[in-house]
């Protein structure tokens, strides 16, 4: 049995995983494919319930990235920014070992039935890191290496009194997360405005980036439920309601990146300057038009606060 796709480390889960087995040994019913995911500590954590692959032909592919994405915890992101020592993030990957093994059926006719037994002629295990983003490419497979910064442009934009922080991969923890911006990644920019709103999201390499957008607009919507006709009065039942917000700002070519990763960013967050805390909002169909000769591209893009605010008069 040759397994082929998974010699490197740090695959990411938003591209397809294939795992590859060819001469597959004579006699071999079925192929399973078993993934073990590790606490940090290096315990086991979770097993997958075995995926068996029918020996059909002597060449067999299975993409894991649906079972990677199954185990991995929710996006959380981390707030302290205090601390100026980088340190473990343990979250948006999971280390977790790949096993395949080749199993063969035998059966056995006893006095009154036949037995069914399972035999593993062989078995080959691969230990890897899996992150939580992708690349917009076709190939399958994709993975980066230890040391990595995950950032999707060279430099990062940073504004003074804003929080922000860069993640880079690390073979022993996975994904390690630094509070101290190195000169050579920093790009200070400005405040402009006094209406200006701070962003955080993950993008997508499982990382976090950040923009201050200069300018943005509140938008409040009501979809009335009608009301009730009685004898002496009328009963309003009051309103659904939806907010909006759209963020507003020009974006230099070489930022464009982050645009297109908020959009589509699995965990936003606005930033209060005042109470020093973030709150959750999500992506509402945006879209970045881009033009390769543009020096700056003007961006509204609209989101989605979350409130459990409900003005009716049902619940």
């Amino acid at each position: 049995m040759v397994i082929s796709g998974l010699s490197s480390n740090f695959y990411l889960s938003d591209n397809p995983i294939f795992i590859n087995v060819s001469n597959i040994a004579a006699g071999v019913s079925y192929i399973e494919i078993v993934i073990t995911r590790y606490n940090t500590d290096g315990s086991v954590d979770v097993v997958s319930t075995p995926q068996k692959l029918y020996n059909l032909n002597n060449d067999i592919s299975l993409d894991i990235a649906p079972l990677v994405k199954s185990f991995m915890p929710e996006p959380l992101h981390d707030k302290n920014y205090y601390n100026l020592t980088q340190y473990a993030f343990n979250n948006n990957f999971i280390k977790a070992n790949v096993t395949v093994n080749e199993i063969k059926f035998i059966s056995q006719r006893g006095r009154d039935n036949i037995r069914e037994y399972y035999d593993l002629l062989s078995t080959q295990s691969f230990t890897n890191h899996f992150i939580r983003g992708g690349k917009r490419v076709y190939d399958s497979n994709q993975n980066l290496v230890a040391g990595q910064n995950l950032l999707v442009t060279d430099t990062i934009p940073i504004w003074v009194g804003y929080p922000v922080d860069y993640y880079t991969t690390n073979a022993s923890s996975g994904i390690v997360k630094n509070n101290t911006i190195p000169t050579n990644l920093r790009e200070e920019r400005s405040v402009k405005g006094c209406n200006a709103l701070y962003v955080k999201f993950m993008n997508s390499l499982g990382g976090y980036s950040y923009w201050l957008f200069e300018n943005y607009e509140n938008d409040e919507s009501n979809d009335n439920l009608g009301s009730v006709s009685r004898q002496a009065s009328i009963l309003d039942l009051g309103n659904d309601f939806d907010s909006e917000i759209e963020l507003i700002s020009k974006i230099p070519a070489r930022y464009i990146a982050l645009m297109k990763d908020l959009i589509i960013s699995k965990e936003i967050y606005l930033y209060d300057s005042d109470t020093q805390t973030w709150s959750r909002i999500s992506s509402k169909n945006n879209k970045v038009t881009t033009n390769p000769f543009d020096v700056n591209t003007k961006v509204k893009l609209k989101f989605m606060p979350y409130t459990r605010y409900n003005p009716s008069l049902l619940w």
